[in-house]
């Protein structure tokens, strides 16, 4: 469809109105609205994307948690979808500049502007880092510079998609090496863990592009840009502009560290050194324990259990800098058990990952972990992991449990597993037709899901549909709670009751959506 896209062109319910630029992964426009006439920033991706299955999977799932990252110095994620076989994104319109036309037309920029544009973008990055949102191409051509009331405002875009891309098989070469080699980071060329240090080293190449006028890697081919960030120390910002403050040398060493373990630990704290520097001072990188952000994908999930509430780390905001009183200290990367009386938090478990989603059984917790590919279980009373189960195929969207299993859905797909909670081991495994969805739920001896524009409730015996319930606008996500499921569209805005007994709506209220599963609670 991408080469098909014309003046007019309708995609998703946005109406082209002229191309605005054209990269690897596809092109953008200027689109608008069909239904308010809004202007958006509209990318339809290339068809190979759509193709393979695993990206499709991981992009639809992300673009939602895009969607709950509001920040002033981050574009915002509209909408996503997939439309006659390609996939697009629709991004608030910023009418201005990328940094990299600016660069092109000043070679570089005073420090206090560079630094000024780029603090902007590190709160917007940060933000997004509370999420458990990593950007993974941080450049010149992600920076959107607006003038308006005020003066100068950048923004941050093109979130997650670097991501995505790094799982398509079928893409070679320029799309092959996920990133734009002059600000990647040597964790991402080798393969290896990418969390928001990655950002920080890429925003730190950004910065002394800014300041020098030329990249800090600049080489004449890219394998040996490649090489430089593997190998070559972190350059020196007195090299090419002497009359810099010496304290920068310090900044770039520690923000363009080839470990990430000795980097700053925020973007934020990039710029505040900077600005340090250009009164001369050198600020030393606050050592601490690394831990990522946690991200909950819309979900702060809590459930009661053994006289308690456990809690996955997460919110659709960043944290805020001084503790509230009678605020929590939720483990970064992990659950914590909480006393529901008290309201002190009594246990721990860490896992050094992203926690997608959370279901309870048999005394125990059952997490979607990192990529979505990796469930553990977590022994409650003792506040360790016993298991870590891989899924056969395929992302994890949501889990939840029911009838001595655990269920959990293929990100997107078709696909449900059923593992019981007696062995840990999958023990069901059929695939339930209809539209994109994940949402999950068990209650009245079936499983709910989210299908399209369905609910659709399943035997949990042998993936049998037994009846398909038109959601309107499109399921969301699903519960079950004090005998009823609820089953709520995030897009409309709507959320639905249904009487497991009649096999029919109760009744549907619109609700300013941002999601929380409860156990026994049922609300959104």
């Amino acid at each position: 469809m991408q080469s098909d896209v014309t003046t007019g062109t309708v995609v998703g319910g946005f109406r082209v109105v002229s191309l605005i630029g054209e990269g690897a992964m596809g092109r953008v426009y200027l689109a608008e609205d069909v239904q308010s006439q809004r202007r958006v920033a509209l990318k339809v991706l290339v068809p190979d994307l759509a193709r393979d299955e695993r990206f499709r999977q991981r992009f639809l799932r992300e673009s939602r948690l895009a969607k709950i990252l509001d920040h002033p110095h981050v574009v915002r994620t509209l909408a996503a979808g997939e439309a006659d076989g390609v996939l697009y994104l629709a991004m608030g319109y910023i009418e201005g500049a990328d940094l990299r036309e600016l660069l092109r037309r000043e070679g570089k920029l005073e420090p206090e502007r560079a630094l000024d544009l780029l603090g902007q973008v590190a709160d917007g990055l940060d933000a997004a880092h509370s999420l458990g949102l990593v950007h993974r191409d941080v450049k010149p051509a992600n920076i959107l510079v607006a003038t308006g009331e005020g003066g100068e405002h950048a923004y941050a875009c093109d979130f997650g998609l670097a991501r995505h891309v790094s799982s398509v098989r079928s893409l070679t070469g320029e799309r092959a090496l996920v990133g734009t080699v002059d600000y990647v980071p040597p964790e991402q060329i080798e393969g290896g863990r990418v969390d928001s240090r990655a950002d920080v080293y890429s925003l730190a190449c950004v910065l002394f592009e800014c300041l020098a006028g030329v990249r800090p890697f600049d080489r004449e081919s890219e394998l040996s840009v490649i090489f430089a960030h593997l190998n070559a120390p972190p350059p020196l910002l007195t090299d090419v502009r002497p009359n810099m403050p010496p304290a920068f040398d310090a900044v770039f060493a520690n923000a363009l560290a080839k470990s990430p373990e000795d980097r700053y630990a925020t973007c934020r704290e990039v710029v505040d050194a900077g600005w340090a520097a250009l009164r001369g001072q050198v600020v030393q990188r606050r050592k601490r324990r690394w831990r990522l952000a946690v991200a909950a994908l819309a979900v702060a999930a809590a459930a009661a259990v053994a006289g308690g509430v456990l809690a996955a780390r997460g919110g659709h905001r960043p944290p805020h800098p001084t503790a509230q009183p009678g605020a929590l200290a939720l483990k970064p990367n992990g659950l914590s058990l909480i006393d529901a009386r008290t309201h002190r938090v009594f246990g721990k478990t860490g896992f050094g990952d992203v926690v997608w989603d959370v279901a309870f059984a048999e005394g125990s917790a059952w997490a979607l972990l990192g990529d979505g590919t990796r469930i553990a279980r977590i022994d409650l009373a003792h506040h360790r992991v016993q298991q870590i189960l891989r899924l056969p195929e395929g992302d994890g969207g949501r889990i939840a449990a029911g009838g001595g299993s655990v269920w959990t859905t293929q990100g997107n797909g078709p696909g449900v597993f059923g593992i019981d909670t007696a062995t840990g081991k999958i023990a069901r495994r059929f695939t339930v037709g209809g539209g994109p969805g994940d949402g999950i739920a068990y209650g009245a001896g079936s499983l709910w899901l989210t299908r399209g524009v369905d609910v659709s409730r399943v035997d949990p015996r042998n993936g049998r549909v037994l009846h398909r319930f038109p959601a309107g606008g499109g399921a969301t996500l699903v519960d079950f709670a004090d005998g009823a499921v609820w089953a709520a569209s995030s897009e409309a805005g709507v959320v639905n009751k249904i009487d497991p007994v009649r096999n029919s709506y109760i009744a549907a209220k619109l609700h300013i959506c941002i999601p929380v599963l409860t156990d026994g609670g049922g609300y959104f």
